[in-house]
């Protein structure tokens, strides 16, 4: 099976962004945004890494209740946005109870007029809310990158609108993969998606220079995310205990950003403890070991602007929230 999809995600990959009749775009974003324009999402998230060698035997266990749902295979482009001091992506690496992320989305590479999501993920005391407007390619890069307002108006627009506003992010980051993704036979409301061949890369930071990047782990690990609006069935729960699958802590976008960050930022010994050098990190303390997940990093939100921007935006994730 991982030979065959892996030669499906090769094949979907050479195919020319200007093809309008791209089986990943019609199947995935085109069919969504004859649905709605605007979407919202409300679930419990939950992720495991899965080595290459329990993927097989996790697959043919969950064969009689899942399947390929409309998304199927297909290679996800995203492009993130933070501020200038990285608040955005540190401050989640802290666990708090409230936070935030921006970014922009395509199925594949997009093409001028390919439909993109510009998308607001919000995660309020382990429950995750995603808002996010499809847009004409142009359309959306236009507005995250710029602020020029799309033609179509909506709530969620406005909130994206104010996001912008408030944190003044800039494009930082290409995160790229392949991704399964499936629906309970039994269960349409629950979803699992498998992702593999993690890439990202920190310049030509558009979604339409391709898909490209350094392998996050190029010994070929699977994240799979289990998204239920509910309580996981009985049988998931017993196959992933067979398995000796339990839930991770895991960011794409975290997880990069302390590799990166390991490799290249400078410390100097400074009264009480390590301050770094740079300007970009003083308002955080960073220990990535070599595994590099969230809670080997240090949740310090060092300057003053950081910490009336984290308490005021707080107060703002929770009133949004409580009404979602």
């Amino acid at each position: 099976m991982e030979e065959m999809l892996n030669e499906i995600f090769a094949e979907r990959k050479d195919r020319s962004p200007d093809i309008k009749a791209d089986a990943t775009e019609s199947k995935a974003a085109v069919s969504e945004t004859k649905a709605a324009f605007n979407t919202i999402f409300e679930r419990v998230e939950i992720k495991y890494l899965v080595p290459k060698e329990r993927y097989e035997a996790f697959m043919a266990a969950m064969e009689p209740y899942m399947q390929l749902d409309e998304y199927g295979l297909s290679a996800i482009c995203n492009i993130y946005y933070d501020t200038d001091d990285n608040l955005l992506v540190s401050r989640s690496l802290g666990k708090p109870k409230y936070k935030e992320k921006l970014r922009l989305r395509s199925y594949g590479v997009p093409g001028n007029e390919s439909i993109a999501f510009a998308e607001i993920k919000k995660k309020f005391d382990g429950v995750v809310y995603k808002r996010r407007a499809a847009l004409p390619y142009l359309e959306a890069e236009a507005f995250l990158n710029y602020g020029i307002r799309p033609k179509e108006d909506s709530q969620i627009v406005r909130e994206i609108a104010y996001f912008r506003d408030f944190y003044k992010p800039v494009p930082k980051l290409f995160l790229g993969y392949d991704r399964e993704a499936y629906f309970g036979k039994k269960d349409p409301a629950l979803r699992i998606t498998i992702d593999r061949n993690i890439r990202y890369r920190e310049k030509d930071l558009f979604l339409s220079k391709g898909d490209y990047g350094d392998l996050l782990d190029p010994d070929g690990s699977y994240l799979l995310e289990i998204k239920a609006g509910d309580a996981m069935p009985l049988y998931l729960t017993r196959i992933l205990s067979e398995l000796q699958l339990y839930p991770a802590s895991f960011s794409k976008y975290g997880k990069i950003y302390t590799v990166t960050n390991a490799q290249t930022a400078v410390f100097e010994n400074a009264g009480s403890g390590a301050q770094a050098e740079n300007a970009g990190y003083t308002d955080r303390a960073a220990q990535a070991g070599n595994a590099g997940f969230a809670d080997t990093l240090i949740q310090a939100e060092g300057t003053e602007d950081a910490g009336s921007r984290t308490e005021e935006n707080s107060k703002r994730g929770y009133a949004l929230c409580s009404q979602a």
